[in-house]
């Protein structure tokens, strides 16, 4: 009898542990499956990439949208830009050099492959906005935009590449540049750099507009109409206009309409996701909101306010920047936006009241700029985030780590 009963016991242990080796073995493929279809969302890589091209791409990927770590991503694409030269026979794969040679142009014509182009545009975009370096970003992006506009100028051909891609390449040439005449290397051309950087802020813009169907006020560009809602994109596209606009002094009027506009699009979205119904995607909802309501809005009342009071127009700044500060105050304990944005918001209100000369109000301000510690990056560098809860988020929200924990 004892050794039927410890026979019975064993098969039954042995059955619980082919049954979970199994679960494992189709969680994983399961999971191999949702991951790269969720990389691919990000970013579409050509299958005509050798399949040593397209690992470095997917890793690059992990490590940049997910792990926040554009230095490693850098590495990885640096990797698949050498391989794809040692799979079109341009240069032999060196593991420990740290340049690569662009595909020329006759090369990328004769592969016929406008998929592979664009792919390879979006790689060498990716290279260059992960690089630590100006000089090489601002080169690579350059040699990049030339590829692309030799391929658009076809009238076949639409589109190459990712446009948000381009929209990000040339507000970074923008940024790069501004930062060039910040340090005075364009002393004397000062004015032709500026109708310049506008003219990359202006166009990043309109790539947007173009590509997502939508129109501004008539007459005033970058004004967004009402009951218009606008993507992540465009929304940093338009900040980073406006503050040219503030920071080169070119025009704080119009500055001051694009972020009204831009205020009211952010509300109007916020009034939408409380409308709706509950359904499956309420975590996404919910995630939305949070940053609209923690981060987004109380960033750019932070940026209407400044300007308002450059215009001496102190009850108005007073007003927006008490709003931002108490708006992005209630997730500021574990949020390192909504942290950074209070705590710069009553830092401005202390300096505000100050040189009214209510120094009641001054005090109790300054003492609220105090109080506000700042979280280290949402503890972002101290615990990175995995592609395995990315993935198992995206696809199934909260429920994720319950389905799969």
């Amino acid at each position: 009898m004892k050794n039927r009963k410890g026979g019975t016991f064993r098969r039954r242990l042995l059955i619980v542990f082919l049954v979970y080796i199994v679960a494992n073995f189709l969680f994983n493929v399961l999971f191999f499956f949702l991951s790269v279809r969720y990389l691919q969302s990000i970013q579409d890589i050509p299958s005509s990439f050798n399949i040593w091209s397209r690992f470095n791409i997917r890793e690059g990927l992990i490590k940049e949208e997910v792990n926040k770590d554009m230095k490693a991503a850098n590495k990885e694409y640096l990797k698949a830009l050498k391989n794809l030269s040692d799979q079109e026979q341009i240069a032999k794969y060196d593991e420990k050099s740290n340049d690569f040679i662009i595909l020329p142009m006759k090369t990328l014509k004769s592969k016929n492959d406008l998929r592979f182009v664009g792919g390879y545009c979006d790689l060498l975009l990716r290279y260059a906005l992960t690089h630590g370096n100006d000089q090489e970003t601002e080169f690579i992006i350059n040699q990049t935009l030339d590829i692309i506009k030799e391929f658009e100028g076809n009238p076949k051909v639409h589109d190459i590449g990712s446009y948000n891609l381009k929209n990000n390449a040339l507000r970074t040439l923008a940024s790069i540049m501004e930062s060039q005449v910040d340090s005075g290397k364009f002393f004397k051309d000062e004015k032709k750099i500026y109708e310049k950087i506008e003219a990359y802020y202006i166009n990043a813009v309109k790539l947007l507009i173009d590509k997502e169907h939508l129109q501004f006020e008539k007459d005033e560009f970058g004004v967004v109409p009402k009951n218009t809602m606008i993507s992540d994109n465009l929304l940093s596209s338009l900040l980073d206009l406006s503050l040219f606009y503030i920071d080169s002094k070119k025009d704080i009027n119009k500055s001051l309409s694009i972020l009204l506009s831009v205020l009211r699009s952010l509300q109007f979205k916020e009034d939408k996701l409380l409308s709706l119904k509950s359904s499956s995607q309420d975590f996404k909802r919910e995630s939305e909101l949070n940053a609209l309501k923690n981060e987004k809005i109380p960033l750019l009342k932070s940026n209407i306010a400044e300007i308002l009071w450059s215009k001496k127009l102190f009850t108005d700044a007073i007003k927006f920047s008490q709003e931002s500060c108490y708006e992005s105050l209630i997730s500021s304990k574990d949020n390192y936006n909504s942290a950074k944005i209070s705590k710069n918001c009553f830092k401005n209100l202390y300096r505000m009241y100050e040189k009214l000369g209510d120094l009641e109000n001054a005090k109790t301000f300054y003492e609220k700029y105090k109080e506000i510690n700042i979280p280290y990056q949402n503890d972002a560098r101290l615990k990175r985030e995995k592609l395995r809860d990315v993935v198992l988020y995206h696809y199934f929200g909260n429920f994720g780590r319950i389905l799969f924990p």
